[in-house]
């Protein structure tokens, strides 16, 4: 059964520009695409109020389809050249060059060149960012890492939306030694997950034993604070034990200040396997 709307002229004239809209939006390159639809979106609206001004309306009764059959038409290429302004401006800030990769980076488990660079740099930014805080160390989840390695050569802006494609927020989360070891634990359980140089463990019976936090072990009898995704903080990855912990939030996404840390350096950029997660 198809369900009949009444639809002014006016609304299928708007449906037609949007539809063929995001069929232009589609072939766009996808770190741009997100950004687009949103210029897009404001675009829509304001030609909504500054040029369909209709007098008089008639009611039709047509199937709600995508093949929307009008009078008026928009064309790819208008909307094309209406984007094009913007997709320049996105295009040049994605290849903005941060420095030299002089070695490719590898994600892998349980430790990673990849994983060592972001889980340092993260832990850099924590350290400022909460300056009324002691952070311990910081962990990146695995599966928030979106590529699987940074190929040697120029590191673009470009590249590190592709290696965090999430607007994922930096926050610091409180928890006890009994706590810390289960999320630990939880790391070992999955193969690992990449980490700060503050801390080392080793992975024994899917278990993180032997820890080590700023070369001392871990105290079950006191308090740590760490910096992480918000995701995991808030039990993404099956991090439930961090839920309903307290939280200090940054107000920063992850990736954002990637870039931001990675232009300040100015590269090489370069990382090392110094053994902080071990297997067996």
């Amino acid at each position: 059964m198809v369900i009949l709307f009444p639809i002014s002229k006016s609304t299928l004239l708007l449906m037609q520009g949007s539809y063929l809209a995001v069929k232009f939006l589609i072939m766009i390159n996808r770190f741009l695409a997100y950004s687009l639809v949103a210029i897009l979106g404001l675009l829509t609206t304001a030609g909504c109020k500054s040029y369909y001004h209709p007098k008089e309306t008639e009611n039709l009764s047509r199937p709600i389809s995508p093949q929307i059959d009008t009078e008026g038409s928009v064309t790819a290429d208008a909307v094309a050249a209406t984007i094009e302004p913007y997709k320049a401006q996105l295009g040049e800030k994605m290849q903005e060059v941060l420095g030299a990769l002089p070695q490719t980076l590898e994600k892998a488990r349980p430790e990673s060149r990849l994983g060592n660079w972001l889980a340092d740099m993260m832990q850099k930014a924590a350290v400022d960012l909460f300056t009324d805080r002691d952070i311990a160390f910081s962990v990146q989840n695995y599966g928030g890492i979106r590529v699987g390695e940074l190929a040697a050569g120029e590191l673009e802006v470009g590249n590190l939306y592709e290696l965090m494609p999430f607007d994922n927020e930096l926050v610091a989360v409180e928890l006890n030694g009994f706590v810390l070891q289960e999320f630990l634990d939880h790391m070992a359980g999955s193969g690992g997950w990449p980490v700060s140089k503050e801390v080392s463990y080793r992975i024994q019976d899917e278990k993180a034993v032997e820890v080590l936090i700023r070369g001392e072990p871990i105290q079950f009898n006191r308090n740590y604070v760490i910096a992480v995704p918000d995701y995991v903080a808030n039990g993404g990855s099956d991090s439930k034990m961090l839920m309903d912990r307290k939280q200090y939030k940054s107000g920063q996404r992850i990736r954002d200040l990637l870039i931001e840390y990675a232009r300040k350096d100015g590269g090489p950029f370069t990382a090392e396997l110094d053994g902080r997660v071990k297997r067996n």
